[in-house]
């Protein structure tokens, strides 16, 4: 081996350690601006979320996951959800009553509740004459 060939390696090495020093520093640097970020957006969410409302944040967010996940479980069974039932019968409900309501004759309610309006009226008059 030649002095040249060892000069070239030691050169070699220690341009490896330069740039092995300059990612490390630059590494370095990303962690503190990225640590300092984090607490920074933290203390803006503590002063602007109390800690009881991000709490109940995550925790109305994990209720809704869980139901949707018990939801899903049990569409993958086959099993009936009693609230699509209720709901479905609901709906099957209020179409029969929308059809009922159609045949129903209006002209003679309103005219058996005036026919009863008038015989409450003379009975009370009645009533207010001979007391």
């Amino acid at each position: 081996m030649s002095i040249r060939h060892i000069v070239s390696c030691q050169w070699l090495a220690v341009v490896a350690q330069v740039v092995t020093a300059v990612c490390l520093l630059i590494m370095t640097i990303g962690f503190i601006i990225a640590g300092s970020w984090t607490v920074g957006t933290l203390h803006q969410l503590q002063m602007t979320y109390h800690p009881e409302k991000i709490s109940d944040m995550i925790d109305t967010a994990s209720d809704a996951l869980t139901s949707v996940h018990k939801t899903t479980f049990l569409l993958k069974t086959g099993k009936s959800i009693p609230l699509f039932d209720d709901l479905h019968r609901l709906t099957i409900t209020l179409e029969q009553l929308a059809t009922i309501m159609v045949n129903i004759p209006v002209d003679k309610i309103v005219d058996e509740s005036e026919s009863w309006r008038r015989i409450s009226t003379a009975i009370g008059q009645a009533i207010a004459k001979n007391s």
